[in-house]
């Protein structure tokens, strides 16, 4: 499922604002689709858990 749309140049990001503007349903799961990963994978329980992963893992250490 996309949740997020990517644009390679102005002219394909224009194109893609007028096809997202002209079909809201499209728009809308697009939306929906990017906050429901936002809210699996970057809340702030998921963030401090990556973070203490890391540090009891050793990873980054010099």
């Amino acid at each position: 499922m996309r949740e997020i749309a990517v644009y390679r140049d102005t002219d394909d990001l224009l194109e893609k604002i007028e096809y997202y503007l002209a079909h809201d349903e499209e728009r809308e799961r697009v939306r929906k689709a990017g906050y429901e990963r936002f809210l699996k994978e970057h809340t702030m329980l998921s963030r401090l858990e990556a973070i203490f992963s890391r540090v009891l893992s050793g990873e980054g250490a010099e």
